[in-house]
């Protein structure tokens, strides 16, 4: 599949990319899907290729390649960023879903799937903050402890990569602010992320 959805506008591909979804889990046949959409892939694909200039850069499976620093120059600095697997638990009163991930709660926008469903979820490193100490007082409901495992120059900044039990995450953060945080590779933190700042395209279906 060469960019199937290249010439839709974003209402036809929320309503093709579930079909795409179902075709791969039932056929069992490997599909080749060529994208420059991000979201269109890490919603498809198990297993990513990045290439340049007809070379491949990175290949691997697509939850490892996309937690690693050292491919996010490839992507650029607004396209990286990690995917974690969730379990939705509860549909809140307020409209907002509730999912169970690897070190606490996880409040997103209603999502349209069964309790129990195990989601695959897209965080860009660029809306995720980081706290030396569990902050209160704040709108962003998801606070979740992480431990820091790589640090990076990334462009002007630095690309963090954290681990949250099983997942990985990745935040973009100033040296300024990495350095009043006195970041450091093994320190203890937290993950803060607002619940809308994950868009519906970077959740995948059930898995």
């Amino acid at each position: 599949m060469d960019e199937p959805l290249a010439a839709l506008d974003a209402t036809r591909k929320a309503e093709i990319l579930p079909y795409l979804e179902r075709l791969r889990d039932q056929i069992g046949t490997p599909i080749l899907y060529v994208s420059h959409n991000m979201p269109e892939v890490v919603r498809l694909a198990s297993h990513l290729m990045l290439m340049e200039a007809g070379r491949i850069l990175h290949a691997g499976p697509l939850e490892t390649l996309l937690s690693d620093p050292a491919t996010a120059p490839a992507l650029g600095p607004r396209e990286a960023g990690a995917v974690i697997t969730a379990t939705l638990a509860a549909q809140e009163e307020d409209g907002l879903s509730r999912l169970t991930c690897a070190t606490g709660p996880l409040y997103l926008p209603r999502i349209n799937a069964p309790l129990g469903a195990r989601l695959r979820i897209r965080i860009l490193a660029q809306d995720v903050i980081l706290a030396r100490e569990a902050p209160s007082g704040l709108s962003a409901l998801n606070i979740l402890p992480a431990t820091i495992t790589d640090i990076r120059e990334n462009g002007p900044g630095l690309l963090v990569q954290l681990r949250m039990g099983d997942d990985l995450i990745l935040a973009r953060v100033t040296h300024r602010s990495a350095a009043a945080l006195g970041l450091a590779l093994g320190l203890d933190c937290f993950v803060v992320l607002k619940s809308l700042a994950v868009a519906q395209d970077s959740i995948g279906a059930p898995l």
